[in-house]
């Protein structure tokens, strides 16, 4: 039986390698960039807002991406939202979810609007492993015409979990692009995951439009 030390000599160095990155120009600290990333979460908890999320898949980044899934969400405070979500697989699906008070309403596909109780929850995923975060900024970037502050953050996790040798081991890459406005509002961001090496990408957008005039939310049904 094959011992597996050198495997883990292996795994280590290759997270060690992970961390070696290239200092990046206009480079800050971590604790900078999660300060912003408050700031405007706790912005986002005190206005109406519109956001759209997709995510989009390239089987090869030269060419056109595959749409998979599109969510819109439509928040008035200080207590209707509305979500609209869409996925693009193998059958086109869709799923309306309107919150008005402590009322609920919910419509899948074609059906009629059914309604019921309401329940909190969230579903979220993270790149599981030890990893190499940089994060770096930029003032005065361009938006679609309206000036912002641009901050990225790049993290490298090497990943060993189906690895013989030390060429099996892949390195993730995960780079996080964020555009803010003057007051510290997030208008857009980015996140692009790929493995070095590799043509296939993932990318999700999410955009934020702050108190829309056509922003309304009302009971689907009695």
């Amino acid at each position: 039986m094959k011992s597996l030390a050198p495997l883990f000599v292996v795994v280590t160095l290759a997270v060690a390698a992970a961390g070696q990155v290239t200092t990046l120009k206009n480079e800050i600290p971590a604790s900078r960039y999660y300060n912003v990333e408050k700031k405007a979460a706790e912005l986002l908890k005190q206005t109406n807002y519109r956001s759209i999320w997709t995510k989009e898949y390239f089987l090869d980044r030269a060419k056109p991406a595959r749409l998979q899934e599109r969510k819109l969400y439509e928040v008035i405070r200080p207590n209707k939202w509305r979500s609209l979500d869409e996925s693009y697989y193998d059958k086109p699906k869709r799923e309306e979810i309107i919150a008005v008070g402590k009322s609920f309403y919910w419509k899948y596909e074609a059906e009629e609007w059914r309604k019921g109780d309401l329940s909190d929850g969230s579903d979220f995923a993270i790149d599981a492993g030890p990893s190499a975060s940089q994060f770096r900024y930029l003032p005065a970037v361009d938006l679609d015409g309206i000036v912002t502050e641009y901050y990225e953050e790049k993290a490298l996790r090497a990943d060993a979990a189906f690895a013989t040798y030390a060429s099996d081991i892949l390195t993730h890459v995960r780079i996080g692009r964020s555009w803010y406005s003057a007051d510290g509002k997030l208008l857009k961001k980015v996140v692009e995951r790929t493995i070095e090496g590799y043509e296939e990408l993932l990318r999700e957008t999410t955009t934020y439009e702050y108190d829309p005039k056509d922003l309304e939310i009302e009971a689907p049904i009695k």
